[in-house]
């Protein structure tokens, strides 16, 4: 009896991991603890309890998952991530400015749209694809 609970646990178990993380089940070694699993539990007789123990620990783990990415993200004041990112753009204006890179913050002389979508060379045709002289004529 033991035994047979000890699967179901493992089974729900490793479905909560599996919705939880947001994994796929086909990674190699969930796959092999998925079968390694289902065939104990094929053998003990009890497949389909262990099957709808991992479906429930996969839903459970989902719903959880997704309560605390809500959770999180409304906890946290629009004030407190202005902050960060104003912090943030602090940082990299200094790394900037330490670094000596402040063409980054000058405009695009020749912005064009005309300018931009022109082909470069390096998506041309190789001209090793071209006849060679003496073949043209």
């Amino acid at each position: 009896m033991k035994g047979r609970r000890e699967l179901l646990k493992k089974s729900y178990n490793l479905g909560y991991f599996v919705g939880f993380y947001g994994h796929s089940e086909w990674l190699s070694w969930i796959s092999k603890e998925k079968e390694e699993i289902y065939s104990e539990a094929k053998a003990a007789g009890i497949y389909e309890a262990v099957r709808k123990a991992y479906s429930a620990g996969k839903s459970e783990g989902i719903r959880k998952r997704e309560s605390l990415i809500r959770k999180g993200l409304s906890e946290e004041p629009e004030e407190r991530v202005l902050e960060r990112l104003a912090s943030f753009l602090e940082e990299e204006l200094e790394w900037i400015e330490r670094e000596g890179h402040l063409s980054l913050l000058r405009p695009v002389k020749d912005a064009s749209p005309k300018r931009l979508l022109r082909k470069h060379g390096m998506l041309e045709k190789p001209k090793f694809f071209n006849l060679p002289r003496f073949l043209r004529g």
